[in-house]
């Protein structure tokens, strides 16, 4: 089967070296997609039948999987499914892929679990497809890239200024198993930094980029915005995905032995549909994303009172001369929506640019850093822990957070990756939702936060257990990331908006009724077309998601990509609406397998 490529223009031409160039008419998504479907079931038809006796034989696949995976971080589900895959390369991927899709069985791509949402749970008739051994950070591959995409040489003096970081561009390949903090360290001893991460490293690169893992600056999008390739297997056969000015060479990429088998879409819609898709649009080997040079932080972490925050947050949203962005790269509020204090205060972060100096630390020396890993070193779950103390005094709750909030001044420098790490926080056990709402009405939204916070404490007793977050984004082009670029208002009209306010609700893992507590900070966002982030606890249902999301367009595209449905899990059926999976049959088909092995 010759190498294929979807291009922008309508012709179909001979090359020299005998390979036929399929340049499809991308004029409607349609003709676009019918094209693919057509190239998908001739590459299939290539695969040969892979067996589950072949793969067990290789190591490829198991019946029992690692205590790591045995249940995600958030403590929200548990992993139990028949067959547990863990390919090495790009050929046991396609293996594996190719044996679901001829089996008929679900699978589901499996990062490191960094998740309270079911969005990473596979079906326990089907495959946990684990990404860890997919690791490694490698050169673009250069030789079937275009010409213009320049390799600009890495300057080793690091960047102090914001708008140097981010028009500085180098490009790198990442695995998609490869876990934010290998990421980070393959990237300083090149001389370079992701422009924006989480607060946490633990995260592999699939997984973040597909749940919409973001920072906190106004000058970034969610972390896949840095994609500008993507590598993914689709029903048993590689696909390199890229917009439509994307950066490899077609001619090139025919040419090229170890693309072969591949095909080589460039269209903007599947593009953005891929990038992000909560795990629904196949499995990604690698990612080519855009980097920048290496760069140092300072962290400023200061109490101010509680009026002069919210003051700060509405100066970001009206891009006021004195807002925290024009001296900081990246910036969030911490603070409680109920307090018993008469000054209630807040927490202001700052991560400024800075110059190395012999003054950078190599890791956070605060009480909570001893505290907390201290307690995980015997066994204990600072979240349960801090959860049985409030449950002894309720009363209390408000008091004891005002007391822990002024607990977080301090000061941090060192290189940006590892200011960005929350360090020993991200040790404590907690539920996460983080609801996305316009900048243009966080104001109404966190005042909404506030009051149902008061009525909750004041009239049943009921409290968070940690303080909120607020952090500013960009919008994003990707097709299911929540900061999307238009937003349907009170009145259902669309309207636009360039930036995102993100309020993060944490609660110690235990805290009673807890999911019933965050249900109600998510309703009230309703009315502000707020939207749950997909990767922590998430309230959103099929009937919001229309509202919220070009759902046709993006059903349209998985119809082709995914025509059987086998990357779906019945959390995607129910954000999607769609009927439930035979999974008894699947099953059964699969104990038939097994037996004939």
């Amino acid at each position: 089967m010759p190498r294929s490529c979807i291009r922008r223009n309508g012709s179909l031409a001979q090359c020299s070296d005998s390979y036929p160039v399929v340049a499809l008419p991308l004029r409607n998504l349609r003709s676009t997609l019918d094209w693919l479907a057509k190239l998908l079931a001739e590459k299939r038809q290539d695969l040969p039948v892979v067996s589950l006796a072949d793969l067990e034989r290789d190591g490829i696949v198991s019946r029992s999987g690692s205590e790591e995976f045995r249940t995600n971080f958030g403590k929200t589900f548990a992993l139990e499914p028949t067959i547990w895959a863990r390919p090495r390369n790009e050929a046991e991927l396609v293996r594996v892929v190719a044996f679901a899709y001829q089996q008929g069985l679900p699978l589901k791509p499996i990062g490191s679990l960094c998740t309270w949402s079911p969005a990473a749970r596979p079906e326990q008739s089907g495959i946990a497809l684990l990404t860890d051994r997919l690791s490694g950070v490698e050169y673009p591959d250069w030789q079937v890239l275009k010409d213009s995409v320049r390799c600009p040489p890495v300057e080793h003096a690091p960047v102090v200024d914001n708008a140097e970081l981010i028009r500085r561009r180098h490009l790198v390949r990442v695995l998609s198993g490869t876990t934010i903090w290998d990421l980070n360290d393959a990237l300083d001893r090149y001389g370079l930094a992701l422009k924006t991460m989480g607060a946490y490293g633990g995260e592999r690169v699939g997984g973040a980029f597909s749940t919409g893992t973001h920072g906190s600056s106004v000058f970034f999008g969610p972390m896949s915005d840095s994609v500008v390739s993507l590598d993914l297997v689709w029903q048993g056969v590689v696909v390199r995905v890229e917009p439509a000015n994307g950066p490899t060479a077609p001619e090139k990429f025919r040419a090229s032995p170890a693309h072969r088998s591949w095909l080589l879409v460039q269209q903007d819609d599947l593009f953005h549909a891929a990038r992000l898709s909560y795990g629904m649009l196949g499995v990604a080997l690698s990612y080519l994303i855009e980097v920048g040079p290496r760069y140092y932080l300072e962290e400023r972490r200061e109490q101010i009172d509680l009026p002069r925050a919210r003051q700060e947050i509405r100066d970001v949203v009206r891009g006021a001369a004195c807002n925290v962005y024009t001296r900081a790269l990246s910036a969030e509020y911490y603070f409680n929506l109920y307090s018993i204090t008469k000054e209630p205060k807040a927490i202001r972060v700052e991560r400024r640019l800075i110059q190395p100096s012999a003054g950078l630390e190599t890791k956070r020396r605060t009480f909570d850093e001893f505290l907390f890993r201290g307690l995980r070193a015997i066994k204990i779950d600072p979240g349960r822990l801090s959860t049985a103390l409030f449950k002894l005094v309720p009363r209390m709750v408000p008091a004891i957070l005002e007391s822990g909030l002024a607990g977080l001044k301090g000061t941090f420098r060192s290189i940006s990756y590892k200011v960005y790490n929350m360090g020993a926080a991200n040790l404590v056990g907690t539920l996460v939702q983080e609801i996305a709402v316009p900048a243009r009405v966080i104001d109404a939204y966190l005042d909404d936060c506030h009051a149902l916070a008061r009525h909750l404490f004041e009239n049943h007793g009921k409290a968070l257990t940690s303080p909120v977050g607020v952090r500013f984004i960009k919008s994003s082009r990707a097709l299911l990331a929540i900061q999307q670029e238009t937003y349907a208002d009170e009145r259902g009209a669309r309207r636009p908006t360039e930036l995102w306010a993100m309020v993060n609700f944490t609660l110690t893992i235990g805290t009673p009724n807890g999911m019933e507590l965050l249900r109600g900070f998510h309703d009230i966002a309703e009315k502000y077309a707020g939207r749950s982030h997909p990767g922590k606890c998430y309230f959103d249902d099929a009937r919001y998601l229309k509202r919220c999301y070009d759902l046709e367009r993006f059903m349209a595209i998985r119809q082709v990509v995914d025509p059987e449905g086998l990357f779906l899990n019945a959390w995607n059926r129910q954000l999607l609406h769609l009927p439930a999976a035979p999974a008894a049959e699947r099953k059964d088909h699969l104990s038939v397998i097994s037996q004939a092995a």
